[in-house]
This record gives structure tokens, sequence and C-alpha cells, in this order.
């Protein structure tokens, strides 16, 4: 195994920086944030000031916190919410008993079945 860090010091200063972007923008302290998060202050500065990174519970907690993606984060995107394209990613079938699953497919068929509701490109 090397002694490489994961993740470049720049990189990391990077995410730091808008780690400590978003909290301002929430009107946050270190010590909110931190409490939140359920870490220390000094762990979240050091996060901030890009010489430690989160841990992957804290990576996702932070999304959640700022109503952001990951990847947004980490500066990999600069869409800040995760704009899926698949129905799929935004109806939770979880929540329906089968009863209403059943319903559902139904009237996704029925919507099929009527030329105004379909894409023409789809049929190609």
């Amino acid at each position: 195994m090397s002694d490489r860090p994961i993740i470049s010091r720049e990189s990391a200063k990077s995410i730091g920086e808008r780690i400590a972007m978003l909290r301002k923008e929430k009107n946050m302290t270190q010590a909110e944030l931190a409490k939140l998060l359920g870490v220390s202050r000094s762990a979240l500065a050091g996060w901030e000031g890009g010489f430690r990174m989160p841990d992957i519970d804290s990576w996702f907690q932070l999304a959640l916190i700022f109503d952001v993606s990951t990847d947004y984060i980490c500066g990999t995107s600069s869409q800040r919410v995760f704009k899926s394209s698949s129905i799929s990613d935004k109806i939770d079938l979880e929540k329906l008993n089968t009863q209403g699953q059943d319903l559902l497919f139904e009237f996704y068929h029925m919507l099929l079945k009527k030329e105004i509701f379909t894409n023409k490109e789809n049929d190609k």
C-alpha cells in the first residue's frame, strides 16, 4: 500500500472551502454545524482548512444539511442538487402497498395508450 494521500492537498482545500461556503450561506457557526454533525468544532475546522476529510457518514449528513449533492461538496459537479432523469428515482414505490403499485402501473399503461401523452421519438 502506498503512503501517498488518497486526495491531493489542493482538492482537500477546495472541499474545505466549499463546506465553509455552504455553512456560511446557512449563517451557521462552526460550533453549530459541528454539533449537528456530532463532531468536534476542531474536526470541522480541520475539514474546512483542508487538513482532514469528513468520514462517509459526515459526507451524507453535510449533503442533507445543505440540501446539495455529495458531488457538489467535493467539487466534481457544479450542480448543487442531483437532478434525476429517471422516474424511478423520483417515485418511492415502497411507500405504496401492492394495490397502490398495481393502480400506478395501470395508470401508466393507460397513459401510454393515449398518443398525446407519449414521446414520438420513443416509438422509433
